[in-house]
């Protein structure tokens, strides 16, 4: 949801962006525009837009289950430490394989 807000917010302030240099001869003398809003709106959109990353981590347990938790989007950095606790915890207790590494026998 936070990447679907943060691409319709960047696309409305683009929209408005573009009408403004598209209608701007036909602007009343006078007319304030609230250039200073739109930059903010526009900001938190792309911080909407490109913080939204999250932590997913997959486990396959000794019995053969699976263990699979990811982060809300949005807390990759807050969560970051504690990923990577949590790998360094799997990987001594052989519960994580590396990329394109296999199980063996």
């Amino acid at each position: 949801m936070r990447v679907v807000g943060g691409v319709l917010l960047v696309g409305l302030i683009g929209g408005v962006l573009y009408l403004l240099g598209v209608y701007w001869d036909s602007l009343q003398p006078g007319q304030r525009i609230p250039v200073g809003g739109l930059a903010v709106a526009g900001i938190y959109g792309l911080k909407l837009l490109f913080e939204a990353r999250q932590h997913r981590l997959a486990f396959v347990l000794r019995s053969g289950g699976k263990l699979s938790w990811r982060s809300a989007a949005g807390e990759y950095a807050q969560m970051k430490g504690d990923v990577e606790r949590i790998v360094a915890f799997a990987k001594q207790r052989v519960l994580l394989l590396e990329p394109g590494e296999g199980r063996g026998g």
